[in-house]
């Protein structure tokens, strides 16, 4: 099946390098299709296939079939060389044949750094707690900034802390995507609001915080109101306030922008 390469993109022929175009721009079907279309003349055939059945528009029920099958047979596969060094993942709808998330321990990140990076072009990757003085080190001496986004949000409370995002912050220089969740007793308002304001390359924040007793302020959106993130984050993803006021005064500071509440 070859795609008819729409929206005049560079033939296959001479393209040298079709996934740094889709690195690019992933939301570009043409894009897409042209690089499935060099995944089945370089021997990822399924993958390919499977990219171009999901790039049409009005499938038949056997090319839906066909593309169902071929992601249930060999979806693990496709992860390559990072198959070993995740514990869950999602695919991405918008961008076939890549994923959307993973979920990797400390020790597996830095293990297959490299592999995991590449498995998706808005790829997250949701962090297990690093606990031990060993995690932590991993982590930052991992280049961090090189992931599109990162998640520290794990169920346990604890573990994301002062030190930990300090230790990191260095080594997320370039990071579009960070979700966090609070709040902590090891985490600190302060350092939070420092670390965030230092991300130059942030623009997507998902900042999740545990539901309060009470209709007052809530410090860690109060916290984000303060900061200078206001006036540079693109999307915004935050925790239901429960003061109507604070809402208010959110969806005020971030009008214009991708906000919204859950």
């Amino acid at each position: 099946m070859k795609s008819q390469n729409p929206g005049g993109l560079i033939p296959l022929t001479v393209m040298s390098d079709p996934l740094s175009h889709v690195w690019k721009s992933p939301e570009d079907p043409a894009r897409l299709q042209v690089y499935a279309d060099w995944l089945l003349e370089h021997g990822d055939a399924t993958r390919g296939e499977f990219m171009q059945l999901s790039l049409l528009a009005s499938p038949t029920p056997a090319q839906a079939k066909r593309r169902d099958t071929l992601r249930k047979k060999h979806r693990g596969a496709w992860l390559g060389p990072a198959r070993r060094f995740i514990h869950t993942w999602r695919e991405s709808e918008s961008c076939p044949g890549f994923l959307e998330s993973v979920t990797c321990s400390p020790k597996n990140l830095a293990a297959g750094f490299s592999a995991i990076v590449a498995l998706g072009p808005r790829l997250l990757v949701s962090l297990l707690p690093a606990k031990t003085a060993a995690d932590r080190a991993l982590l930052a001496s991992l280049p961090l900034g090189d992931l599109y986004g990162l998640s520290l949000a794990e169920t346990d409370l604890g573990w994301v802390s002062d030190r930990l995002l300090e230790a990191l912050a260095p080594k997320l220089d370039g990071l579009r995507h960070l979700e966090l969740l609070g709040p902590s007793s090891a985490l600190s308002l302060s350092t939070c609001r420092e670390v965030l304001e230092s991300l130059e390359s942030l623009d997507e924040l998902e900042l999740k915080t545990m539901p309060f007793d009470f209709d007052g302020p809530d410090p860690w959106l109060e916290m984000l109101l303060q900061s200078s993130l206001t006036k540079r984050l693109r999307f915004v993803r935050l925790s239901e306030p429960r003061n109507p006021g604070l809402r208010r005064r959110l969806v005020k500071a971030f009008k214009g922008r991708w906000l919204s509440f859950g």
